[in-house]
């Protein structure tokens, strides 16, 4: 029976996580980065590891010019998922707004190490 519960909780958990990625992508679609900032935060509580999570809330903080919070984000993302360029390039674009032109290469230099 205990075996049964934890199959019916994790089924619960993967049920919930798809309920909040199918809302996560309608409100992006409709341009609501309010209401998709605090989906994604529900999304990273239900799944820590995610790394796209952290990612598309970097996106979102960096279209707001909001750079900080987009660098807290990214850094999770690449922290996460250490070979995605996308998040390493948009981490270096956010260092590079905030004026952190060493960061900035160094995440560049580090990007074409792992690419080699």
């Amino acid at each position: 029976q205990r075996a049964l519960q934890r199959c019916a909780a994790v089924g619960n958990r993967l049920r919930g996580t798809a309920q909040l990625r199918q809302g996560r992508r309608q409100v992006l679609a409709n341009g609501d980065t309010t209401v998709a900032i605090n989906l994604l935060n529900k999304a990273i509580e239900t799944d820590k590891a995610f790394f796209a999570n952290y990612l598309v809330l970097g996106q979102i903080y960096y279209a707001r010019e909001q750079y900080p919070q987009a660098k807290q984000q990214l850094l999770l993302a690449v922290e996460r998922k250490k070979k995605d360029f996308q998040s390493a390039y948009l981490l270096a674009m956010t260092h590079l707004q905030l004026g952190e032109l060493t960061e900035a290469e160094k995440v560049m230099d580090d990007g074409r190490k792992k690419a080699s």
